[in-house]
């Protein structure tokens, strides 16, 4: 095996907590993203990337778009730290939030079921639906939501034929005010 191909398998990127410096820069350079030195030798950090005033096919950036892109870096090294490369290649972060939310789903129904039914309360899983709750909140707050569709009620001649747009865990239920005498009068079956 040659060297390149030995080193491509083994290495790894640099550990710790990220972070950007934009402050000081030799000229041509607009800053640098910096991380822990392991070896211990630097105690400043040691440079991971250098940030050039303009990219290889020269179009220009702005500065705000430099530390922008230096901050993005920074963070989704930071909030990745345990899972590998290769779990992210494979996109584990959104599968991760699709399986989070899949879950407050389940746990929001079953809440909602045993507040409807009266059967007992478990304030461990109000709070982990809770915790689902503010995890997905805080992990797509800066994300636009997809607009909402409004929930269509189809009537026609007093009678509902069909409920539209339904989001997954909310549910719906039909009071037909106008046939409660004919419920009440036949054993509650409508006529």
């Amino acid at each position: 095996m040659s060297k390149a191909k030995e080193t491509q398998q083994t290495a790894t990127h640099t550990p710790g907590r990220w972070t950007y410096d934009f402050d000081g820069c030799p000229l041509g350079m607009v800053g640098y993203i910096i991380a822990p030195d392991p070896d211990g030798q630097h105690p400043e950090g040691i440079y991971v990337a250098e940030i050039d005033h303009d990219d290889d096919v020269g179009r220009f950036l702005s500065y705000e778009q430099h530390k922008a892109n230096a901050r993005r870096i920074c963070a989704a090294v930071n909030a990745c730290q345990g899972i590998s490369t290769e779990a992210l290649e494979r996109g584990a972060v959104s599968k991760l939030l699709e399986a989070l939310t899949a879950r407050e789903l389940q746990l929001r129904e079953f809440i909602q079921w045993h507040h409807r039914n009266g059967v007992g309360y478990c304030e461990e899983i109000e709070d982990a639906w809770e915790q689902a709750c503010n995890a997905i909140a805080e992990a797509t707050a800066d994300a636009s939501p997809e607009p909402r569709k409004p929930i269509v009620i189809e009537v026609l001649g007093g009678v509902v034929q069909d409920v539209l747009n339904v989001p997954p865990g909310y549910q719906y239920e039909i009071k037909d005010y106008d046939n409660l005498k004919a419920e009440n009068s036949d054993g509650g079956r409508a006529i």
